[in-house]
């Protein structure tokens, strides 16, 4: 009997790494003074979906803060785009070795962003409308800082589906991704996801962005 077996409509997933320390020590500092210059942030966790902002302190500590509100452009200032550079490269590279050099050399960021989760800060789950590729670059993330989780998009199908005491790769809709200070992690922007608690009892400092394609300039 000859069978033959191919796995469809598979969705990419890109991690590598930035090792450059100055560039993480960038990421962290310029957050900070986002975080401190800020006057009334929105804030991430559960008021995330409330979309609602606060200038009180202990809201910003208990919640967290992002700049998603305020500027999601962040390489367009000057002390950020040594880390916006570090992140194209990395996603440029990350494509090459799935899709060749033309696609990579048309990437671009189109928005990137930076959010700070204190220890219990979270984001719920999401996707990104209108970017072909999506990514986080974890500027600080100790051990116990919250995975990336990854939910099928067609979990809702697959769940009717019950193979009692049977692991099937098929039927899972849920992955967990490690995260760890320096990782990129890149997927498609439709792909639902969201981030579990920080139970690190530090800061989780993370740089989201958008990728789009284009000619070159």
């Amino acid at each position: 009997m000859q069978v033959s077996f191919q796995s469809l409509f598979a969705t990419p997933v890109f991690t590598s790494f930035i090792d450059d320390t100055s560039i993480i020590q960038t990421a962290q500092e310029n957050s900070i003074a986002f975080h401190e210059q800020t006057e009334k942030p929105l804030l991430v966790s559960e008021m995330w979906n409330k979309q609602e902002r606060s200038a009180d302190q202990e809201d910003k500590d208990t919640y967290g803060i992002t700049s998603f509100g305020d500027d999601q452009r962040l390489f367009d200032h000057q002390e950020w785009l040594p880390v916006a550079d570090a992140i194209l490269n990395c996603v440029k590279e990350m494509l090459r070795t799935a899709y060749g050099d033309e696609l990579a050399w048309m990437a671009k960021l189109s928005n990137m962003w930076l959010s700070i989760y204190p220890d219990g800060g979270f984001i719920p789950e999401h996707i990104h409308s209108n970017a072909p590729f999506s990514g986080v670059f974890y500027a600080k993330a100790e051990k116990f800082a919250g995975d990336l989780t990854l939910h099928d998009p067609a979990w809702v199908s697959k769940s009717m589906l019950h193979l009692h005491n049977v692991d099937v790769d098929f039927i899972q809709t849920k992955m967990n991704m490690q995260v760890e200070t320096g990782k990129v992690i890149l997927f498609p922007g439709w792909l639902p996801h969201s981030s579990q608690s920080n139970c690190s009892g530090e800061n989780r400092i993370i740089i989201g962005f958008n990728v789009t394609f284009g000619t070159k300039e």
